[in-house]
C-alpha cells in the first residue's frame, strides 16, 4: 500500500516538474510574441488613420535613422494618398515568430530576441484592388516594443 502511494506521489511530482519546465520555456515567448504583435498592430492602426507621426515614434532607433520624422510623414502621405489614390487601407497580421538574431541591413548591428510578424495591407485604389505583404520586425528597446523593416538583400 505504501509503495503504491509512493509511486503515485512520484508520478505526480514528475508530471508537475515537466509542466513547470514547459511553462517556463513556452509561456514567456508566447506572451512576448503577442506583445510584439500588439506593437505591430498599434503601428498599423496609426498608419490606417494617416497618423504617420505616431507610427514613426514606434520605430526602432535604427529605423528612425532611415527617415527623419518629417520626411517619413511626407513620403508615406505621398505614397498612400497621391500615388495609390487611397486615404486608408485595412490590414491583417499573421502569427509572430521569434528569431534569436536578426539584422535590418548589413550596415547595422545585429539584434537579439526579435519577433517577425507577417503583415498584409489591402488597398482599394484608383488602380484597382491590391495587397502588399511585408514581414515586420519587433524588438524591445529600452523596455518598449519597436518596429523595424528589413533592408537586407535576400
Amino acid at each position: 500500500m505504501k509503495r503504491k502511494r509512493y509511486l503515485q506521489l512520484s508520478a505526480m511530482i514528475i508530471v508537475l516538474f515537466a509542466a513547470m519546465i514547459i511553462l517556463f520555456f513556452y509561456v514567456p515567448p508566447f506572451f512576448q510574441g503577442q506583445s510584439a504583435k500588439a506593437a505591430v498592430n498599434r503601428f498599423y492602426q496609426y498608419e490606417t488613420a494617416g497618423n504617420f507621426g505616431n507610427s514613426w515614434e514606434l520605430f526602432h532607433p535604427q529605423m528612425q535613422k532611415m527617415f527623419s520624422k518629417d520626411a517619413y510623414i511626407q513620403r508615406r502621405a505621398h505614397v498612400f494618398m497621391q500615388d495609390f489614390g487611397v486615404s486608408t487601407f485595412r490590414f491583417e497580421l499573421g502569427q509572430p515568430k521569434q528569431l534569436s538574431r536578426w539584422r535590418m541591413s548589413k550596415d547595422v548591428p545585429e539584434l537579439a530576441h526579435v519577433f517577425v510578424v507577417p503583415v498584409v495591407q489591402h488597398f482599394q485604389s484608383a488602380f484597382g484592388n491590391f495587397s502588399i505583404r511585408q514581414d515586420v520586425y519587433a524588438v524591445k528597446d529600452n523596455n518598449q516594443w519597436r518596429i523595424l523593416w528589413a533592408y537586407d538583400e535576400r
